[in-house]
C-alpha cells in the first residue's frame, strides 16, 4: 500500500511541476505577444505620422520646422522600438514619452489644418485620418493588454503609463 501511495504522490508532484512550468510559459508567451502587438501598433502609427507630415508639407501655412519635428519624433519612436535589447522600464518609459510627444504633435498638426480656411481635405488626408483613429483605438487596447501581461508576470515596473488615466492599472502600480 505504501508503494501505491508513493507512486500517487510522485505522480501528483510531477503533475504540479509540469503545470507550473506550463503556466510560466503561458504568461511569458502572453507577455511577449502583448509587447509585439503594442510595438506593431506604435510602429504603424509612426508610419501614419510620416504620411501625415507629407500631407502637411503640401500646405504653405505649415512651418517646415514643425514638419521636421513630426518626422524626427516618428523616426525616434521607430528606432527605439526596433532596438532588440531586453525590455526594461527605461525603454518602456522612453517609448511612452516619445509616444506622448507624437500625440501632441499630431494634434497640433490637425489643429493647424483645421484653422486653415484654404485647406481642402483630400482623399489621402481622410484615409490617413481614418487609419490614425483606428490605430489609436488599437494602441489603447494593446496598452491595456500589455499592462495586464506585466501584472501577470509581476513586472509592474514595465507598465506603459496611460495618458487616458486608467485607474485600475494605476492602482496596481501603487500596490
Amino acid at each position: 500500500m505504501t508503494s501505491y501511495f508513493k507512486i500517487a504522490i510522485a505522480t501528483l508532484f510531477i503533475f504540479i511541476c509540469i503545470h507550473q512550468t506550463s503556466f510560466g510559459q503561458d504568461t511569458s508567451k502572453a507577455f511577449n505577444e502583448s509587447w509585439q502587438t503594442l510595438k506593431t501598433q506604435l510602429l504603424r502609427r509612426t508610419n501614419l505620422a510620416k504620411q501625415f507630415a507629407q500631407i502637411l508639407s503640401q500646405n504653405k501655412n505649415v512651418d517646415t520646422s514643425f514638419i521636421t519635428q513630426l518626422n524626427k519624433n516618428a523616426a525616434d519612436i521607430s528606432a527605439t522600438l526596433n532596438i532588440n535589447d531586453t525590455l526594461s522600464n527605461i525603454i518602456v518609459n522612453n517609448i511612452h514619452d516619445k509616444n506622448d510627444s507624437l500625440s501632441m504633435l499630431l494634434k497640433k498638426g490637425f489643429d493647424i489644418l483645421q484653422s486653415d480656411k484654404t485647406f481642402t481635405p483630400t482623399n489621402e488626408f481622410q484615409d490617413v485620418l481614418m487609419q490614425l483613429e483606428g490605430t489609436e483605438n488599437r494602441i489603447y487596447i494593446a496598452i491595456k493588454d500589455f499592462d495586464e501581461a506585466c501584472k501577470n508576470i509581476k513586472r509592474q515596473d514595465l507598465y506603459f503609463a496611460k495618458p487616458w488615466g486608467d485607474t485600475e492599472m494605476n492602482e496596481d502600480k501603487n500596490n
